[in-house]
C-alpha cells in the first residue's frame, strides 16, 4: 500500500510537471519577435557579436567563480566564519539560483527578454553593492547577498539568449560560440 502511495504521488507530480511545461510553452512571450530581425553590416554584426560573446563569457564566469570565492570570503575575510557557517553561503547563493530560475520562467512569459536583462544586471548590482558594504560586518548580510547575487545572475544567460537571437541569427555553428562561458 505504501509503494502504491509513493507510485501515485510519483505520476501526480509527473502530470503536475507536464500540465507546467505545457502552460509555459503557451504563454511564451513572443513580442521582441513580432519585427524582423534587424540586418547589420558585416563589422557591426562582427563588433556587436564580439561584445555578446563577452558578455556570455563574463556572466559564465560570475555564476562558476562566486559561490567559491563567497564561501572562501566568509571564512578567509573579516566575518572569519566556522566552517559550517561558511558553507552556508554556497546553500544561499544555489536556493537563490533555484528560485531565480524559477522566477525567470514565469517572468518570461510577462517582460520581453531586454528588461530581463537589465533587472538582472541591476539587482546583480544592487546585491555586489550590500555585499561589499554590509557582508563583511554582518554575516546575514553576505547570507542575504548571495542569495540575491543568485537569484538576479541565473536569469542572464537565457535573458541574454532569447535577446541575441531577435538581432542575430544564431543557428548552426554560432550556437556552440555562446557555451563558452559555461
Amino acid at each position: 500500500m505504501r509503494f502504491a502511495l509513493c507510485s501515485l504521488k510519483q505520476n501526480e507530480v509527473l502530470r503536475c510537471s507536464e500540465i507546467y511545461v505545457f502552460m509555459v510553452m503557451q504563454n511564451t512571450n513572443t513580442k521582441h519577435k513580432d519585427s524582423e530581425t534587424m540586418k547589420l553590416t558585416y563589422w557591426r554584426k562582427r563588433l556587436f557579436l564580439a561584445l555578446v560573446i563577452q558578455f556570455f563569457a563574463f556572466s559564465g564566469a560570475l555564476v562558476r567563480v562566486f559561490q567559491s570565492m563567497s564561501t572562501t570570503f566568509s571564512m578567509c575575510g573579516p566575518l572569519q566564519l566556522e566552517t559550517h557557517k561558511a558553507a552556508l553561503t554556497d546553500t544561499f547563493y544555489s536556493s537563490g539560483m533555484c528560485l531565480g530560475r524559477l522566477a525567470s520562467t514565469f517572468l518570461s512569459t510577462v517582460l520581453l527578454p531586454s528588461k530581463l536583462v537589465i533587472i538582472s544586471m541591476f539587482g546583480a548590482l544592487l546585491s555586489s553593492c550590500l555585499l561589499m558594504f554590509l557582508a563583511p560586518v554582518y554575516y546575514i548580510s553576505l547570507y542575504i547577498g548571495v542569495a540575491f547575487m543568485g537569484f538576479f545572475v541565473s536569469w542572464q544567460f537565457a535573458a541574454a539568449f532569447s535577446w541575441t537571437s531577435h538581432h542575430i541569427n544564431i543557428t548552426g555553428k554560432l550556437s556552440s560560440i555562446f557555451f563558452i562561458g559555461l
